[in-house]
């Protein structure tokens, strides 16, 4: 009599079945977590330094002299301003664009310049503080999201026999998969 395990003569055993299958979910879960562990590493020094670099801009505040035009793009208004402003006894006029609101002459705004040369200026920079502090917070989420990929699929054997399956059939359905693999998937391409 056949066992009760079996499909059907000579068919398929599914506890081995699934057995592959949750071991080939923990490979790639342990690969996807490596793979992680370096993207977030990279992200965390990149982020680091960001912190501790020194800034390269001098913030003041600038009369705008001129607007040049201004547009709306899916609620994103950007202006091309003319705007004026005094360094160390010499004035500047710099042409800047702006992404916050529209502009309209007469107004002062707040521009970012770079001390050896005003002439090149900006506004709505990103300072180097934020962009340190979402890069070391986008690292903390990749590593704990493979990280919690890792620890349910090698805790619960269930979980690791559906993820198995959902990898083998290319639909990766891990709690972070989706986003860790589109991770992956960035960072192969830029080795390519």
């Amino acid at each position: 009599m056949p066992s009760s395990r079996r499909l059907q003569k000579g068919g398929l055993d599914m506890n081995s079945a699934l057995e592959d299958a949750g071991a080939f979910a923990r490979f790639t879960s342990a690969c996807t977590l490596v793979i992680s562990a370096i993207v977030a590493l990279i992200m965390f020094v990149f982020g680091v330094s960001a912190l501790i670099q020194k800034p390269t801009t001098m913030t003041t505040q600038a009369l705008i002299t001129a607007v040049s035009g201004c547009s709306v793009d899916k609620k994103i208004t950007t202006c091309t301003v003319t705007v004026s402003f005094s360094v160390n006894g010499v004035t500047y006029t710099p042409v800047v664009q702006t992404s916050d609101a529209m502009h309209s002459v007469g107004q002062t705004i707040t521009v970012n310049y770079d001390p050896v040369n005003p002439n090149n200026a900006s506004v709505n920079q990103l300072s180097s503080w934020a962009l340190g502090l979402i890069l070391i917070g986008f690292a903390i989420l990749i590593l704990g999201g493979a990280w919690y990929n890792y620890y349910i699929v090698n805790r619960f054997k269930t979980v690791a026999a559906a993820e198995g399956v959902g990898e083998i059939a290319g639909i990766g359905i891990g709690a972070m998969g989706s986003a860790v693999h589109g991770v992956e998937e960035t960072v192969g391409g830029w080795f390519k």
